[in-house]
């Protein structure tokens, strides 16, 4: 019983620190659903990137009103939404096949709005 508190506690206070380092860069598909990733402590502003298996939850044909939901309630707290096109190729899906809003990007992607972030900086090399 107290090996299983211990764990539960561990596993929350790194679950905080995580998305508290990175509050700029919230990543579904890492240890966190889509449901936790929008519930996370975030900035005003921030990436939401959808990551892996988790791609298919966005996929436009199956997407169900709760995924629809949650998106919408992230980009009015301030989230653009990404995938990798690395996952979208894995998947074998395109970026039309996904809600509408949703960003595909790779390594190469060219920024054309200002200077990339920090939180732009780690998702390039993420989906790179």
């Amino acid at each position: 019983m107290k090996i299983q508190s211990i764990l539960v506690a561990l596993g929350i206070v790194l679950g905080s620190a995580a998305q508290a380092a990175d509050a700029d860069l919230v990543i579904v598909g890492r240890g966190a659903s889509l449901e936790d990733a929008v519930a996370a402590p975030h900035a005003s502003s921030y990436r939401l990137l959808i990551l892996r298996r988790q791609v298919l939850r966005v996929r436009a044909s199956r997407a169900d009103e709760e995924v629809r939901s949650l998106l919408e309630r992230a980009r009015s707290d301030g989230a653009v939404v990404f995938v990798c096109e690395r996952d979208l190729r894995k998947e074998h899906l395109r970026p039309a096949d996904l809600l509408p809003g949703i960003v595909a990007v790779d390594s190469s992607d060219v920024w054309t709005q200002g200077a990339p972030t920090g939180a732009d900086a780690r998702l390039r090399t993420i989906c790179s």
